[in-house]
């Protein structure tokens, strides 16, 4: 999307295209790809950064496969619910995609360090429930089915349903029980005070918080496929 004066503003998607232009609140200047221009001046001048500008592919930033992608919040969304409002609704930058298995992988290593961070508090840590890859698997393809489930296919349909039942080693699962499903935790809640909202009330910076969950992100996974300009040390 450009601004009236040419000048790139964001990157949007087909339903945010087709808004704009049903309004006639932007033109098209190319058909491939898809480039429109705003035909009013916008509040912002939108982003500067190369970042959220350039497209990003849909692999996982660890080993880059495609198939059971998730979407990894690399500050963990129990310490960020506390942080200020300016800052949440500005975290797209801290959200990468990883398989299913990457994911796994990588939460488990999360506990140890959030465990870690709690004890330099002086904090008691709660141990959450490990995490279950068979759940994780059963919660997506849930999402799916209740999401796009009106586009796929009934052989399709059929097949998902059966790994769901696989992952939650049940004999049938039908479409009444998705939204259930969906539904499923993948953590108990720790049973005293919120020891993520006691850590945030005792940062001293919560830059430096966040950059040390990108790093150990990084240190831990050794992610070859992160998009182009992402960096540890990205401003808030």
């Amino acid at each position: 999307m450009l601004a009236p004066n040419g000048k790139p503003m964001c990157r949007c998607d087909d339903k945010k295209v087709n808004w704009y232009l049903s309004r006639n609140l932007a033109k098209v200047v190319a058909e491939n790809p898809p480039i429109i221009q705003l035909t009013f001046v916008p509040k912002g001048e939108g982003h500067e950064d190369l970042y959220y500008l350039l497209k990003k592919n849909n692999v996982c930033a660890v080993c880059g496969g495609s198939k059971e992608l998730t979407r990894h919040h690399l500050v963990p969304h129990e310490y960020r619910r506390h942080f200020p409002d300016y800052i949440k609704k500005h975290n797209s930058y801290d959200i990468l995609l990883l398989c299913v298995d990457c994911h796994v992988k990588y939460e488990e290593t999360a506990v140890q360090f959030k465990k870690q961070i709690a004890e330099e508090m002086g904090i008691q840590f709660h141990n959450p429930r490990n995490l279950n890859k068979r759940l994780v698997v059963a919660k997506r393809i849930a999402n799916t089915l209740l999401t796009h489930g009106d586009a796929i296919p009934q052989s399709k349909k059929d097949i998902l349903l059966a790994r769901i039942s696989e992952s939650l080693d049940k004999k049938n699962v039908d479409f009444a029980e998705l939204s259930a499903i969906a539904a499923l935790e993948l953590e108990l809640p720790p049973p005293t005070k919120n020891q993520a909202q006691q850590v945030v009330e005792q940062l001293p910076d919560l830059f430096t918080f966040v950059v040390r969950w990108r790093e150990h992100f990084v240190e831990t996974m050794s992610p070859k496929f992160l998009p182009a300009y992402w960096e540890t040390d990205k401003s808030l």
